[in-house]
């Protein structure tokens, strides 16, 4: 089907719309693309996006987590269907092919991305993010990632992404060796 523009970029309202929309028959997709599993950073962000993004559309619909043994949680008939994606190996041909198999899911409204490489991995699965822009084969896809590298910044700008969650590593830096101290 046509692909719904919800989001406006300032509220959630056009998105909570959309979870409140998803029926059984329809569900509403919200996928996670991760090229890694056993990192605890990763992991740990999957884990968050999976279990805040669970409460959120839980406030509007039933919510099935399908995909990768670790955070499955699946419920028969659920109007949104968050579905975690974790590609074979970190090799960016992996991630790229989990990336496709995201994006030929029926439903499929948002992807939130872990991980720089599962970033680029995402954007060369999308002719480097082309795809996502106004006209495009994936225009209105509400994407967002985390980590803050060139090609993810320029996305963001694009506003191909609606935003990227980073850490301040020289804070990180500073706070480790204050402590140390």
């Amino acid at each position: 089907g046509e692909r719904r523009r919800v989001w406006d970029g300032c509220h959630l309202d056009g998105f909570t719309d959309m979870l409140a929309a998803g029926t059984a028959e329809a569900p509403v997709v919200i996928a996670v693309l991760s090229q890694d599993a056993t990192s605890e950073s990763v992991t740990g962000r999957t884990t968050g996006f999976v279990n805040e993004m669970k409460a959120i559309a839980s406030e509007y619909n039933t919510v099935s987590v399908e995909g990768h043994d670790l955070w499955a949680d699946q419920v028969e008939g659920a109007g949104v269907i968050i579905y975690v994606q974790i590609s074979a190996t970190t090799e960016n041909t992996d991630v790229v092919n989990a990336a496709n198999a995201i994006l030929n899911m029926d439903g499929l409204e948002a992807v939130f991305i872990s991980n720089e490489g599962a970033v680029n991995g995402f954007l060369s699965a999308t002719a480097d993010g082309s795809e996502l822009a106004e006209g495009g084969r994936y225009e209105g896809l509400i994407v967002a990632g985390f980590d803050a590298g060139a090609t993810q910044k320029n996305a963001v700008r694009n506003g191909w992404f609606v935003g990227s969650v980073t850490q301040d590593p020289y804070q990180i830096g500073y706070k480790a060796v204050e402590l140390a101290v």
